[in-house]
């Protein structure tokens, strides 16, 4: 689908005349952010210009006050499995480069600056001088230690020597000596060369255009020798602009506090960040989170459900029109989808997998169960977005509703109307509203086109992630959403680099158990492909063999809406769910 039909879609009736009504109001509340910045060596804040002059009169202070639907899973950079992890660990962590929250571009962060050699395999970093983890007793004297050229190397043992997860995965094929480090056969990665306090170099085996983004993701995290001796995986100390506060008994609010030792600054030479504190408040009901943010316990809102945003617009008209919340519409990296065990019974046939395809009509969960929130899943698992241009998804066919066909494929498949057909559960986050409603429309289709009963099970976050990465799920909702900007991360997903050699094994992120040696060759020979428009052609031809292998149910590509109170500043948002809050002050 054309990107340009999220303009063109229909809006209901209620929301239309609201629009209508407060067109004003909305118009300027509704922010659409697509800056585009250049890199420069530089601080965060000084790569942006929009964010220095917003930034001319910052409050120091202040608490942001955000509500999730569920607590963090970890605390550890490497095994980030959903969201909430991920913002916490961004607030916690830095690494060599970060990504620009306004338009994701690569900018400094711990490396002030770096080169790329005319290979495009060998990395220089320089570091700053400044930059220091977090005062803890796990150092001497309990004073953050200054990070090094070492810190870096120790990191990136930690995670080639110690881990055979998808974190390992994503560097054994770039980084030289990676793998061998790994099986223990060498002391050292041998790409990886100190050569001072702040200079290094990483040589990679090939040219691989997602490194820079990898290590712009969590995965690049400098970890403490110290701080992972003395805490393992409940990893608290960091680098970032925040540091580890509480979490309290019930595990219902997490606090972090202002780092102040951060080496950043913005452009008139204060340190930064500007707040002093960051509040989650984890509550699983979005009908108890919405009342927190109108109550004004909350800040944010992030993420307000399809099903539940025209009503929450209708409840609170009086508030928008006074301007104390605003309202932020973004495309997001993501896709929401039903993912099948290809290594089990039913979904072991590939005609089960396209009948299910076949028998859901998507249109009719996007017009009435969506709210026209979204864009319909008639294409592949990556999403039609603004940063994926060159991308060729004209080529790309998913599965319209056809009754019949879908009713042929599972008679050939030996269950003629549904007959002998097993048990099938399908399991959703229970934290997420939408979710149920899709499931429950899903439910009566399958029922009405195949005479086949699925049951639907909600279980927490961890849960479901658990039993998927397992092998324990039949079938379950997965919502991916990218980790950086590229079709390589959510093909990444069903690369089978990314199974265990053996089955009872934890799988991550292929849970589905996808396995094609014509779709991995592809996809390995795009990741290493420095063309742009050669890798995103590669990509597109590995999208095609996925989705008629059909490991996955494509349903819809979510719009989310942020809500948040007027008095936040300099929030931006982008289409990876990243907040940066170096920047962020409260107006008072």
């Amino acid at each position: 689908m054309n990107y340009n039909s999220l303009n063109n879609k229909k809006i209901s009736s209620t929301f239309s005349s609201i629009l209508k009504l407060f067109s004003f109001v909305l118009s300027f509340f509704i922010v659409f952010l697509f800056v585009q910045c250049e890199p420069t060596e530089n601080k965060k804040l000084d790569s942006d210009p929009a964010l220095k002059k917003e930034n001319s009169s910052p409050i120091m202070g202040g608490v942001i006050r955000i509500a999730e639907n569920e607590c963090y899973k970890t605390l550890f950079p490497f095994e980030i499995e959903e969201a909430v992890s991920f913002k916490v660990i961004s607030q916690i962590h830095d690494g060599l480069v970060a990504l620009n929250p306004k338009n994701l571009s690569i900018i400094p962060s711990i490396a002030k600056k770096w080169e790329v050699n005319d290979e495009q395999n060998i990395y220089t970093f320089h570091l700053v001088n400044n930059a220091y983890f977090h005062d803890d007793k796990c150092f001497d004297g309990g004073k953050g230690k200054k990070i090094t050229s070492k810190d870096f190397q120790y990191t990136f043992e930690l995670l080639c020597g110690n881990f055979s997860t998808s974190a390992y995965n994503a560097f054994k094929e770039k980084i030289k000596g990676a793998k061998d480090f790994h099986l223990g056969l060498s002391e050292s990665i041998s790409g990886f060369k100190i050569i001072n306090d702040s200079l290094f170099t990483i040589e990679l085996i090939e040219p691989a255009a997602s490194f820079i983004h990898l290590i712009a993701s969590p995965l690049g995290s400098v970890i403490s020798k110290e701080a992972f001796d003395k805490y393992g995986k409940n990893l608290k100390v960091g680098a970032g602009p925040f540091k580890y506060g509480s979490l309290n008994a019930d595990s219902s609010e997490l606090k972090l506090m202002r780092n102040p030792n951060y080496y950043q600054k913005d452009s008139e030479g204060r340190s930064l960040p500007y707040l002093s504190e960051i509040s989650f408040t984890f509550e699983s009901d979005e009908k108890t989170r919405q009342d927190l943010f109108k109550t004004k316990k909350v800040d944010l809102l992030q993420g307000v459900s399809e099903i539940y945003f025209e009503k929450f617009l209708n409840e609170n008209l009086k508030i928008f029109e006074s301007r104390e919340f605003i309202v932020d519409r973004k495309d997001v990296l993501a896709t929401n989808c039903y993912e099948f065990n290809n290594m089990s019974e039913p979904f072991n046939d590939v005609r089960v997998r396209k009948a299910f395809n076949y028998a859901i009509n998507k249109k009719k969960l996007m017009e009435n169960t969506l709210d026209n929130q979204g864009i319909i899943g008639l294409k592949g698992v990556v999403p039609n977005v603004k940063l994926f241009n060159n991308y060729n998804f004209d080529s790309i066919s998913g599965y319209p509703f056809n009754p019949s066909k879908a009713v042929q494929l599972l008679s050939e498949a030996g269950y003629p109307n549904g007959e002998g057909f097993p048990e099938v559960v399908l399991e959703l986050n229970i934290g997420h509203p939408t979710q149920l409603e899709v499931a429950k429309e899903v439910q009566n289709q399958l029922m009405m086109t195949l005479n086949i009963n699925i049951t639907i099970e909600q279980l927490n976050m961890s849960t479901l992630i658990d039993r998927a990465a397992l092998g324990l799920s039949q079938m379950n909702h997965f919502a991916w959403v990218s980790e950086y900007p590229s079709p390589a991360d959510f093909l990444n997903v069903f690369y089978s680099v990314n199974m265990p050699e053996d089955p009872n094994e934890r799988s991550w992120p292929n849970t589905s158990r996808y396995k094609n040696k014509t779709f991995d060759n592809l996809f390995k020979k795009a990741i290493s492909t420095t063309d742009e428009t050669e890798r995103y052609a590669l990509f597109a031809k590995a999208e095609k063999i996925l989705i008629n292998d059909a490991p996955i149910a494509v349903l819809w590509y979510p719009e989310i809406y942020n809500i948040y109170h007027s008095s936040v500043k300099n929030l931006s948002f982008n289409e990876l769910y990243y907040y940066d809050f170096t920047p962020v002050y409260i107006e008072k």
